[in-house]
């Protein structure tokens, strides 16, 4: 199995901890249930249901606030611009990451499905992520700053695509 999968073991969090969270939102509501997931990508995953609706509440493993704020940044702004992803929900104040006795948590709106690995993914679907990847670089700087040169040549910087002329396959 890859390093990438996390199996979960660990129980959800406690009631206290689900409060304190859920208190940083406006419309959330009062924890109903929070179930474990069996497996995720670098995370631990939890179906949370509340009195408001369900969520996804993802503990980051890595506990690294920038960086899981940074990321969040790109997917926000990968939403912005058509590409099907499910972004952090906001919390009162803005933020995306709530930190809550030392341990990073972050709530994302729940879709129905079942999780696919990156090996479960067919070369025509796939092949549709791919299509994207010109849009890596401008929603990575516009997030997080101006792409680096490399080995002392400046990077081309793709054409941004804006939600006019980007579609939610990406294709061209």
């Amino acid at each position: 199995m890859p390093r990438s999968h996390v199996h979960s073991a660990e129980a959800a969090p406690d009631g206290e901890t689900l409060g304190a969270l859920l208190r940083r939102y406006d419309s959330a509501g009062e924890a109903v249930s929070c179930e474990p997931l069996t497996q995720g990508l670098l995370n631990r995953g939890y179906r949370l249901a509340t009195t408001r609706g369900r969520f996804f509440l993802k503990h980051h493993l890595d506990g690294d606030r920038t960086a899981i704020a940074r990321q969040h940044r790109v997917t926000q702004r990968l939403d912005a611009l058509g590409v099907p992803v499910a972004p952090p929900v906001p919390d009162a104040d803005g933020r995306t990451v709530a930190v809550i006795g030392g341990r990073c948590y972050a709530l994302h709106p729940w879709i129905d499905g079942q999780h696919r690995a990156g090996g479960e993914l067919t070369t025509p679907s796939a092949g549709g992520w791919a299509d994207c990847s010109d849009l890596s670089t401008p929603v990575w700087s516009a997030s997080c700053g101006p792409v680096r040169a490399t080995a002392g040549r400046p990077r081309r910087r793709p054409t941004p695509r804006t939600p006019s002329t980007s579609s939610t396959s990406c294709s061209r």
